[in-house]
């Protein structure tokens, strides 16, 4: 019983009050730069500032890369070739406010040299001239035929017709907003869509597997207004 009693009260005696521990304090994130700080350290040389680019900006550039150029073995080559000019150059930006529509100009014409370089591979979807809503992908064995055929056909546009029809397609971009990634008019941008929309239903309309697909939108191109 002496044993038994015992080893109750210690059980049943709470010991000494435990002060609660206190509360650990979690680290202050760093106050996102604007884009205007992120061209003054850029500027500056300030280390780390590439890696703060990259973060930035990567989002924008592998979107718009694939877009124009579609699930491409040498994205990331090109990604990268982007980036080398983004930094190269970013020195000589006028409106540091405006770090992002720069760098998207910075990407298209890296992207159109490329597609000057080598032949083009995207996936398409038309009517170009009606809303395109996101792009979908087509997994029947007849959908990839289709995407096959388009390839060799947008592989003979001139590069800045491509481009202007990526946009399109793939970013579901305006006119005007065409027109300010592209570093041209309004009037320019239209032209370039209208040419793009045109020579690709003539091209297309020579493949028995394409020309019923674009069949009919080759009066909506030239009704358009953009």
């Amino acid at each position: 019983m002496g044993r038994a009693s015992s080893t109750a009260r210690r059980l049943s005696d709470p010991g000494p009050a435990v002060a609660p521990a206190a509360p650990v304090s979690q680290p202050l994130e760093a106050p996102r730069p604007s884009d205007a700080e992120l061209v003054g350290r850029a500027r500056q040389g300030a280390a780390g500032v590439e890696a703060q680019l990259f973060s930035r900006l990567a989002p924008l550039v592998n979107r718009l890369v694939f877009s124009t150029l579609g699930p491409d073995a040498e994205h990331d080559d090109v990604v990268h070739d982007v980036f080398i000019r983004i930094f190269r150059s970013i020195a000589g930006l006028r409106d540091p406010d405006r770090l992002e529509p720069w760098a998207a100009r910075v990407t298209l014409n890296t992207v159109r040299n490329e597609i000057r370089r080598r032949t083009l591979r995207r996936w398409v979807f038309w009517n170009a001239f009606e809303d395109p809503g996101p792009l979908k992908y087509v997994p029947d064995l007849e959908g990839r035929e289709l995407l096959t055929h388009t390839h060799r056909v947008l592989a003979m546009l001139p590069p800045d017709e491509r481009i202007v029809l990526s946009l399109r397609l793939f970013e579901t971009e305006t006119i005007e907003e065409i027109a300010a990634l592209t570093a041209c008019s309004h009037s320019t941008a239209k032209r370039r869509l209208r040419r793009a929309h045109l020579r690709f239903v003539r091209l297309a309309q020579r493949d028995p597997l394409l020309a019923a697909w674009v069949g009919g939108s080759q009066e909506q191109g030239e009704n358009t207004d953009g």
